[in-house]
């Protein structure tokens, strides 16, 4: 698309959000003669602009003509409420109406200028910037929220899954939380949209055209001091929300949290035993007592549902913009690795609360979504090998996940004041699954090391160990860690090319003591050596 043709359309965009803008001005003034003239005005502008758009887009990731369907539809359902719900409209306006123009803008942006002209990055993150998108990153010393916790139930389709999910929220919400529940529909045509608009003490945020405007709800987000995002396949435990949101509050340090759910990979689930709804309440209601030893904090998290902090929110998605709302193969680019991530590097926690169960029926929306892919694993494979050239890592690669035969085999005993050594765990996952089972068990002042032979790896170890330090040879270990003594020592990866029955002789020479030791053979099953009682 010619760059000059690109940013005239950018200042109509401009424009028509100003307009949005003014109608909420004219509205909240009750100047409803000059509330109608500019509606009529701007769905005029957006029939014009989705006319040109569609004639010009060559590039079919650029959807402003979608964009414009969605714009022109919430237009419509405005000039209804106005009448019929006048108590709605400044909400739609202001979280609906106007996002959408102001995020068509930003994708637009990036999918029409920046995609084929990558110099104009930096000016692309300036417009980002100052956006009513990440308003919370302007305001970062004098933040008002609206509410305590917004939770948003998107849904694309599926109403029979959607009902039960947003009953069971509604039966669990805490008495004490001041919540904002925000029913987002991303493009169903089943009825989806009337129900959420039956739903009286809920906003809704109509999406027309799926998929067309990636983060399109960060304005509403940001109304709350915590963002619960939950999947329209949830079912709700007693009191969970109350725990996660109680979770969060104590710690300041916890940016990602998810509670525990069955049908979900990464070994997030627990032994949980129904086989209806009522046994399920049942159990929830047992296991759902607030506990912060089986807070668990893990190295990567998926999540079918999840809390992160608004602020957080904006401080990712701003970062990480082009990765999470311009990509080309959202479903299998690895989003939760990427939240993940981020939230290591910067110096959150990743914690899995299993005080807070709720039902998974299991990605009901994806699992269509990919059947509809006939190239899966390519996708799969492309966007891996791209996660490695952004990061540095590989995201299935050593430590991305707790090996569950590892502690199948290994019966760890509590103690309090007890010292952990991870060698060359990649991303760490099962060296911290040890702090963690000792944790759960009630064990006081667990302190965990990770040395690594592997640079790469520092950046991601740094966010879940006590102590992290780069080595090359066994013998470097006590001057980088200052001790010789310690409980426990997982080794994934081979140290130094060692063999197997090499390992614990030259760890021994080398002067390191440890009570057990768990090693990783060539053919991936575990080994556990008991050194000394």
């Amino acid at each position: 698309m010619n760059v000059e043709f690109a940013y005239n359309i950018l200042d109509i965009l401009q424009t028509m959000w100003d307009a949005a803008k003014q109608m909420e001005k004219s509205y909240a003034a009750r100047d409803m003669d000059t509330f109608y003239s500019l509606s009529k005005d701007l769905s005029g502008g957006l029939a014009a602009v989705q006319e040109v758009a569609q004639q010009a887009a060559d590039n079919k990731k650029i959807r402003l003509a979608d964009a414009c369907i969605c714009a022109m539809e919430s237009l419509k359902d405005i000039g209804t409420l106005a009448v019929l719900k006048p108590e709605k409209t400044k909400w739609k306006l202001a979280y609906e109406l106007e996002p959408i123009i102001e995020t068509a803008a930003m994708q637009f942006y990036y999918w029409g200028i920046v995609k084929e002209n990558p110099e104009k990055w930096g000016e692309f993150q300036e417009f980002l910037k100052n956006t009513e998108a990440f308003e919370l990153l302007k305001e970062k010393k004098n933040l008002i929220y609206q509410c305590d916790l917004v939770i948003q139930v998107m849904a694309y389709n599926h109403l029979d899954y959607t009902i039960d999910c947003v009953e069971s929220i509604l039966k669990n919400l805490p008495e004490d939380i001041r919540v904002e529940l925000q029913l987002y529909n991303h493009g169903s045509d089943d009825g989806t949209k009337a129900y959420f608009e039956s739903i009286e003490n809920a906003n809704v945020l109509n999406i027309a055209v799926n998929w067309a405007l990636p983060g399109v709800t960060n304005k509403s987000i940001a109304r709350g001091k915590y963002y619960l995002l939950v999947s329209n396949d949830i079912l709700i435990g007693k009191d969970a929300i109350a725990n996660i949101y109680r979770c969060a509050e104590g710690h300041a340090d916890y940016g990602y949290i998810v509670p525990t759910t069955p049908a979900v990979s990464n070994g997030q689930t627990i032994f949980a035993a129904y086989t209806n709804n009522d046994e399920f309440e049942g159990f929830a209601e047992k296991n759902n007592v607030y506990d912060p030893r089986r807070h668990e904090q893990r190295v990567r998290l998926c999540n079918p549902l999840c809390l992160i902090p608004s602020l957080l929110w904006e401080e990712m998605t701003l970062d990480m913009y082009q990765e999470i709302f311009c990509n080309e193969n959202p479903m299998f680019s690895f989003p939760d690795d990427r939240f993940s991530l981020w939230m290591r590097r910067h110096g959150y926690k990743n914690m899995l609360v299993k005080d807070a169960f709720c039902h998974h029926y299991g990605s009901v929306t994806l699992k269509e979504d990919y059947g509809k892919c006939q190239k899966l694993e390519e996708l799969y494979e492309k966007d891996r090998v791209e996660f490695q050239r952004k990061y540095g890592i590989d995201p299935w690669g050593t430590g991305s996940y707790v090996e569950q035969k590892l502690f199948d085999v290994w019966n760890l005993s509590s103690e309090d004041d007890i010292y952990i050594l991870g060698l060359n765990c990649g991303m760490g996952s099962n060296s911290l699954k040890v702090k963690e089972v000792l944790r759960e068990k009630g064990a006081q002042r667990v302190t965990l090391y990770n040395g690594t032979q592997e640079k790469c790896f520092l950046p991601d170890l740094r966010g879940v160990s006590d102590h992290v330090f780069l080595f090359s040879k066994l013998k470097d270990i006590i001057s980088q860690t200052g001790r010789k003594n310690f409980h426990y020592i997982v080794v994934d990866d081979p140290v130094q090319g060692l063999k197997e029955e090499e390992l614990i002789q030259k760890i021994l020479a080398a002067g390191i003591k440890c009570s057990e030791l768990a090693y990783k053979k060539a053919d991936g099953q575990w080994v556990v050596y008991i050194l000394r009682k």
